[in-house]
């Protein structure tokens, strides 16, 4: 079941940076309040590729790669 890791991977890769400048932002009055981010397109992502690519991540990390 690597795609709800794979979500939480590539959700917080994307949507880290833009969380964080947005705080900035707010705090420097520019924005209202901080901007936040979906993690549904993430997840769906991660789903994605672990429908095509699941079995051969399992294999690879189980073999001592990971």
């Amino acid at each position: 079941m690597p795609c709800l890791g794979l979500g939480l991977v590539i959700g917080a890769i994307s949507a880290g940076p833009i969380v964080l400048l947005s705080r900035r932002r707010a705090e420097a009055g520019q924005l209202q309040r901080p901007l936040v981010t979906s993690y549904a397109p993430a997840l769906a992502v991660g789903a994605w590729i672990s429908l095509c690519w699941g079995d051969a991540i399992v294999r690879w990390y189980a073999a001592g790669g990971g």
